[in-house]
């Protein structure tokens, strides 16, 4: 898990502890205090492998998973480009021996330029090719529309993942709906489909630090466990909070078979996603089904890269095959929603054509870095809206957000 920390807690098994601020990763011995002062990492990784000791409701979704803590965000959330890749050349180095197969990056940054230029993606895709599944959230900038996903989301490697909103209403997924705040693609530069597939993420409870910033912050809302219990745990909302239930999944699939290859967890996870309302840019392959994906057989012979998107001088939209992505048994009317309407091209080999539902209107990739939608991505990509997600309410219209920050250049924030 790399983030802000992972502090104690009756619910969480940490075999390892390292601070990656400085540049480098130095071993920490717990406990160590308030080793998670934001609370945001420690939330993570009991939405990933939380017990729910103190009370069952709140367990993670691989319950007892033993977890190593990379430090590389801050007391207040945030951290700088450099600190991830040090947690991530860590991995690289050190986490075959420490029994690490996924990696966690509930954060991101803004995408600067193309994902083969981007050294957070780099460093992201080589822990990829040398058998760690990495999953990554893929931002909480979807009030700007499409070309909102971060880095290192925008790789096509790694599985990057949107949140779902879910209305409470059980098995009934027609009242669901891509979080108004989950980041929709295609990629900025280079229009990858992307996220890959959405999983709840919206006032999501899972283990908290006491004493906490966001503990402090938010208190007890959204709890029913009462004394004794709420003061362990904490509601929140975010793209992070999804991918910390993917996650989970990843682990659990290795867990059960350890064989599998990076490529094969991200498309078992895809074609066994439930196709839920949303268009490919919001939700990619569908919500995140634990069972099915559990389930699923197939195999990936080649890369299960994300596919690109191309749209021509004619408005017209082309999809990559992932039958030639990924080989053979992959076929796009399994992987998303309307697959059916993606056709083999003539005039484009390899890709296939889409009717026109992809972008409900033609979006322009300017090279000066204006985008549709109305958001223009300009030097020091500016975003006005909080990094601090309280729940699902401050999502409305003329919304409430907690802690509004301008991020500069290089620095890393947390979805």
């Amino acid at each position: 898990v790399v983030d802000s920390g992972i502090s104690s807690h009756s619910d969480i098994s940490v075999s390892g502890t390292y601070d990656c601020l400085a540049g480098s990763c130095v071993a920490v011995s717990l406990p160590a205090g308030d080793y998670d002062p934001y609370g945001h990492g420690t939330h993570i990784a009991g939405t990933i492998g939380g017990t729910g000791s103190i009370s069952n409701p709140y367990s993670g979704v691989a319950p007892g998973a033993t977890l190593v803590s990379l430090r590389a965000l801050g007391a207040d959330g945030s951290g700088t480009t450099s600190s991830v890749i040090s947690a991530l050349d860590w991995v690289a180095a050190n986490g075959a021996a420490q029994g690490v197969r996924v990696v966690n990056l509930s954060l991101g940054k803004p995408i600067e330029e193309a994902a083969a230029m981007d050294p957070l993606v780099l460093a992201a895709e080589t822990l990829w090719n040398a058998g760690f599944v990495v999953v990554t959230s893929a931002g909480n900038q979807g009030e700007y529309g499409d070309f909102t996903i971060t880095s290192p989301g925008n790789s096509r490697k790694v599985i990057s993942v949107g949140s779902l909103t879910d209305g409470g209403t059980g098995s009934n997924y027609n009242d669901d709906y891509v979080s108004t705040y989950s980041s929709r693609g295609p990629t900025a530069y280079d229009l990858t489909l992307k996220p890959d597939l959405v999983a709840p993420g919206n006032r999501f409870i899972a283990a908290a630090q006491s004493g906490s910033y966001l503990k402090n912050l938010l208190g007890n809302q959204g709890l029913g466990c009462g004394a004794g219990c709420a003061e362990y745990y904490l509601e929140l909302s975010g793209t992070s909070m999804a991918a910390a239930l993917v996650s989970g999944t990843a682990a659990v699939m290795l867990s059960k078979d350890p064989s599998l290859s990076p490529s094969t967890v991200k498309a078992r996870l895809m074609r066994s996603a439930k196709k839920t309302k949303g268009d490919m840019i919001e939700q990619g392959a569908g919500l995140l089904d634990v069972k099915k994906a559990l389930k699923e057989t197939g195999v990936v012979s080649g890369e299960a890269l994300s596919p690109r998107l191309l749209l021509n001088a004619s408005n017209e939209v082309f999809v990559d095959d992932p039958s030639l992505l990924w080989g053979n048994g992959w076929d796009a009317k399994d992987l998303w929603k309307n697959g059916n309407k993606l056709d083999i091209s003539s005039d484009q080999p390899g890709m296939l054509k889409a009717e026109g539902y992809i972008w409900a209107n033609a979006a322009q990739h300017a090279d000066d870095g204006v985008f549709a939608n109305g958001y223009i991505w300009a030097n020091g990509y500016i975003w006005a809206n909080g990094y601090i997600w309280a729940n699902g309410y401050i999502w409305a219209n003329n919304e409430i957000q907690a802690n509004a920050v301008v991020i500069a250049n290089n620095v890393l924030v947390r979805d």
